[in-house]
């Protein structure tokens, strides 16, 4: 199956974890389903429970949102959903209760997220779900691990657009790896399909450099009238929240 352009797939605005308000928190179906309902792509995390489950999930614990001590890892799926989001009382939602409220009605980007070296369990589960997802070409992957972007671009051969995430505030400043992701560099070993970057430490030389070589580039997180302006002159898409676009 061939891979969609980045910019076919994303031809509208992508909400940052989808559209979350006061009391209903970021990632929950309720924030899934209202960004549907306006018509936003869907941008959301995933991580891998100690039994082997894809949840949709940031943080690596559940202090922020779930007021609870304990690392998502060490932790199987039935205990975490016994463990409320604090403002909704939602449940964590696993990637399969996702993609059964989208079906198909708007694109999903995916990032994998990993703290540190990368495993390939979380990238093979991803990838045996979206297996049953009737809407393959409605997914882009994207991930700050470039081990991450790499596997997945080169060995699994996998239809979806993969993304290699990049920030400025990557590591201590002047470091090797610091100036991999800030300068884009990484790329020429992770092999992306786009680029998804922080739009507070866009190198602006680079991406209008890079877009002008036809390499697609997205913006995160755009959440100022400030931000969004630089996005439109520097972007190809955005990935934002809590703000106005119309």
């Amino acid at each position: 199956m061939k891979k969609i352009d980045i910019l076919m797939l994303f031809k509208m605005p992508i909400a940052h974890r989808g559209l979350h308000v006061d009391g209903i928190e970021e990632n929950t179906l309720q924030a899934f389903e209202r960004a549907i309902k306006q018509g936003y792509a869907i941008e959301l995390d995933i991580r891998l429970t100690q039994d082997g489950q894809v949840i949709v999930y940031h943080d690596l614990d559940l202090k922020r949102l779930n007021g609870q001590d304990h690392l998502i890892e060490h932790h199987e799926l039935e205990t975490l959903q016994s463990f409320p989001f604090l403002q909704s009382k939602q449940t964590i939602p696993t990637l399969f209760d996702v993609l059964n409220l989208v079906h198909g009605r708007v694109p999903l980007l995916i990032e994998l997220k990993y703290e540190a070296r990368f495993t390939r369990a979380l990238a093979d589960a991803l990838i045996a779900v979206l297996k049953t997802y009737p809407y393959q070409q409605t997914i882009a992957l994207q991930s700050f691990n470039a081990h991450a972007v790499r596997y997945l671009t080169q060995h699994l051969k996998v239809p979806y657009p993969v993304g290699q995430l990049g920030s400025h505030r990557i590591g201590q400043p002047n470091t090797f790896l610091n100036k991999l992701y800030t300068k884009l560099w990484i790329r020429h070993w992770s092999k992306p399909d786009f680029i998804a970057y922080d739009i507070e430490g866009l190198p602006l030389a680079a991406a209008t450099r890079l877009r002008k070589r036809g390499v697609r580039i997205l913006t995160w997180t755009v959440n100022t009238q400030e931000k969004l302006l630089k996005s439109k002159l520097y972007a190809d898409q955005i990935i934002f929240e809590k703000i106005a676009l119309t």
